[in-house]
């Protein structure tokens, strides 16, 4: 401290702390066995499998609802073409609205029960839900 003073400093205990109210810094935790680190990443390997999985269904999920949208698209677009012809060749006038209508009521349901079933997925991939 006399150094601290001769070099124009005052108050020494800017730089020296009084050793009687040193108190030691806390403990660290012992670091994890090579079993606990073990476990520890086993289970960390199968939550990101799960999470994977469920991850790989539902991508199956949407290429199975798209194909479905696509054929039912090419089936309306067949539809569409056919109610044309019958209605040129038989010189007729056929309500396409009532069977558009059917095929959309169709659509809709397939469409609630996909959302429902989503939903269904996603309570089961969250922890604790």
């Amino acid at each position: 401290s006399r150094m601290v003073q001769l070099a124009g400093f005052r108050d020494h205990s800017v730089f020296f702390n009084d050793p009687a109210t040193y108190q030691p810094p806390p403990q660290q935790p012992p670091p994890p066995t090579p079993e606990e680190q073990y476990i520890q990443i086993q289970g960390q390997k199968m939550q990101n499998d799960a999470q994977n999985d469920a991850k790989k269904l539902e991508l199956e999920r949407e290429k199975m609802l798209r194909t479905d949208d696509r054929e039912k698209d090419r089936i309306e677009s067949q539809v569409e073409l056919q109610l044309a012809e019958l209605q040129a060749k038989y010189n007729t006038t056929i309500d396409g609205a009532a069977i558009r209508g059917m095929m959309e009521r169709d659509r809709e349901a397939i469409r609630q029960q996909a959302a429902i079933a989503q939903t269904q997925i996603a309570k089961q991939t969250l922890p604790n839900a």
